[in-house]
């Protein structure tokens, strides 16, 4: 059983060495910074070449002063490590701490692939050992040190392998949050198609889903995060909390200086369906704006008064006479002209300040 590191040159033993010896902090570094971890990647195959079957597989990992016999002045087992299509990966370290091994000096990895899972059983050792090349003095190799990508220039700020990760350990940890810095991870550092639905929190879902400037009926008080009222009021174009909102609506629902803008105030009225010559609207064209600076005529936030439409042939109009205490009996009638007359309809008693359908209320909300 052979396990060669992954990687395009075909000489494993020497890039096993550059893989290795590239990762290791010079040993001054030992009692100030650790736990210290070597990541190492491989592939396994068999005496011929062959990847080996996807499955649970033991790697022992010996290090030793000499290329050949010897006693292994460290050695780690990882029990039943994961195989898909012959990868493997893991932490040297995690197990048996690395902290007393003398990198400064020249040392041999041997590795081991248990196939059985047993350690009763012996195994062969991978021959020859990858060379580790004494580790040279660097502050580089010891910790990470933040770099300005524009100038170059060191920012004077690093972190050892214990204090990068959360909890302190890059084989079960994450990079804490604090050590990014804003803005620094974008589109253009993630490979497209490495976020999956299943990876993007719920808010961010609904984020993505809902875009700005949807209207939503809500049937409670007090809007929910990312949401504001429709109540016509004036916010900052440069405020954070509306400043995609700007972007989407404008000014389409007035603005009162070149420095804010209008909510939609959809409060009491009912919405309706921009014509866009249809013909649905007959009176499209004199609508107005909804607060000054607003849009009008056929386009979106432009507003109509209420009014009841001229009938299309003469009506009768009928009202009780009740002028005379007791007496109902007559009954006074009017005509009312055709279509095209507003005049001369005569007073009735009753009515309602309005033209409606049955109705019910909600607040109108906007996504920001």
């Amino acid at each position: 059983m052979n396990l060669k590191p992954e990687t395009r040159n075909p000489k494993r033993s020497l890039l096993a060495a550059l893989l290795l010896s590239s990762l290791i902090p010079h040993p001054s570094s030992f009692a100030a910074d650790s736990p210290l971890y070597i990541p190492f990647q491989g592939q396994v195959t068999n005496q011929t070449g062959t990847i080996v079957a996807d499955g649970q597989y033991s790697v022992i990992f010996n290090l030793y002063d000499q290329a050949v016999g010897g006693q292994p002045v460290w050695s780690e087992r990882h029990v039943k490590v994961g195989v898909t299509r012959g990868m493997v990966n893991v932490f040297m370290g995690s197990i048996s701490p690395l902290t007393t091994v003398d990198f400064s000096q020249t040392k041999y990895l041997g590795i081991t692939v248990d196939t059985d899972n047993l350690a009763t059983t012996a195994d062969p050792e991978m021959v020859p050992r990858s060379l580790i090349l004494s580790a040279f003095h660097s502050k580089t190799a010891e910790k990470m040190t933040a770099f300005d990508a524009g100038t170059g220039q060191s920012l004077g700020v690093s972190y050892g392998w214990s204090t990068l990760f959360d909890n302190g350990n890059p084989a079960t940890g994450r990079i804490a949050g604090t050590k990014l810095s804003d803005d620094s991870v974008n589109s253009g550092k993630i490979t497209n198609g490495t976020i999956a639905i299943d990876d993007i929190s719920v808010a961010l879902k609904a984020d993505i889903a809902i875009p700005p400037g949807t209207i939503m009926a809500y049937a409670a008080n007090g809007v929910p995060p990312g949401w504001a009222y429709c109540d016509g009021s004036s916010q900052s174009r440069t405020n954070p909390l509306y400043v995609r909102l700007f972007s989407v609506i404008g000014t389409s629902h007035g603005s009162a200086d070149a420095a804010s803008f209008n909510l939609p105030d959809y409060r009491g009225r009912f919405l309706r369906g921009v014509d866009n010559g249809a013909g649905n609207d007959p009176d499209s064209g004199q609508r107005t704006a909804m607060k000054p600076g607003g849009n009008t005529a056929g386009s979106i936030g432009s507003v109509q008064i209420d009014s009841t439409k001229l009938p299309n042939a003469p009506f009768i109009v009928s009202a009780w006479n009740q002028g005379t205490a007791g007496d109902n009996s007559a009954l006074l009638k009017a005509e009312v002209p055709g279509p095209g007359s507003r005049d001369n309809f005569p007073a009735v008693a009753g009515g309602d300040p309005e033209t409606r359908p049955k109705n019910a209320y909600v607040n109108y909300i906007i996504k920001l």
